[in-house]
């Protein structure tokens, strides 16, 4: 046992609330991904490791591995952050918004997280608090908050990077044989996009594209950049399988296109 308890307001002070999220990644640049993976028996660390992956690799392979490591990484971002993860997790709040706020370009201070980083640091120290404050700060910043963010934001860093290199090598997308085509990219969630866009079907300003959800998906997929796999939009274009709760539906409203004049 500790011979000087601590409360959890003395492990709350500690923490450096005036630090943005980003000061506490290191070497974003060298080391993009803290969670390494294996991509086909490629043991993938950091850029140089891609570049030897790419290098040793013909064109199309080349495609074909960056929609791979891509995909990869968004699906990881939405797992990190999923409300399956959040019942779990104690971080997984934190991790959500740190994912938002960080993808849209918003490099915070912690304190704009205070409330999902006090989650965190409560469930820490009721492992951690008969140890000496020092050593119990130590451990619930550095394993249970820090990593947590540096999880995130190194993903985060880690696709920019392959969506920057894989724009790099493809070829444009072309309509009628000349016109370059981006897609449009989604910043919401899947469920926001499938609950939106089922809104605006219901209200007339769209026609269903297809008869099935899934090739719905397909089209929207080839003209939206939207972070889920095919088969979460799938679920999220349906009503009946939307994710967003019925509470949250009710505040969002688009009147009938005969109504809008």
């Amino acid at each position: 046992m500790s011979s000087n308890p601590f409360s959890l307001e003395d492990l709350v002070e500690l923490f450096p609330w005036s630090t943005r999220v980003n000061e506490l990644v290191p070497s974003i640049e060298v080391d993009l991904n803290v969670t390494m993976f294996d991509y086909q028996s490629f043991y993938i660390q950091n850029t140089h490791d891609i570049e030897k992956l790419l290098s040793d690799s013909e064109y199309n392979k080349q495609i074909e591995t960056l929609h791979s490591l891509i995909f990869y990484c968004k699906g990881a971002l939405l797992y990190m952050s999923s409300n399956s993860m959040i019942e779990l997790r104690p971080d997984a709040s934190l991790q959500r918004r740190i994912y938002a706020d960080y993808m849209n370009g918003n490099n915070y201070k912690l304190q704009e997280y205070k409330s999902d980083v006090f989650t965190v640091i409560v469930h820490a120290y009721n492992q951690y608090k008969s140890l000496e404050l020092a050593g119990a700060f130590d451990l619930t910043f550095s394993i249970h908050v820090r990593s947590s963010i540096v999880k995130v934001i190194q993903t985060v860093e880690l696709l920019r990077y392959l969506q920057e290199k894989l724009k790099e090598i493809e070829p444009p997308v072309l309509v009628n044989g000349n016109r370059s085509v981006s897609k449009l990219k989604w910043t919401g969630t899947p469920a926001q996009f499938g609950f939106i866009i089922d809104l605006l079907i219901q209200k007339g300003y769209l026609e269903k594209p297809a008869k099935s959800y899934a090739k719905d998906a397909d089209i929207y997929l080839e003209h939206f950049d939207i972070e889920c796999a095919k088969s979460s939009l799938i679920k999220e274009l349906s009503e009946s399988t939307n994710s967003i709760v019925p509470k949250n539906r009710k505040s969002f409203h688009i009147p009938r296109i005969d109504q809008l004049g």
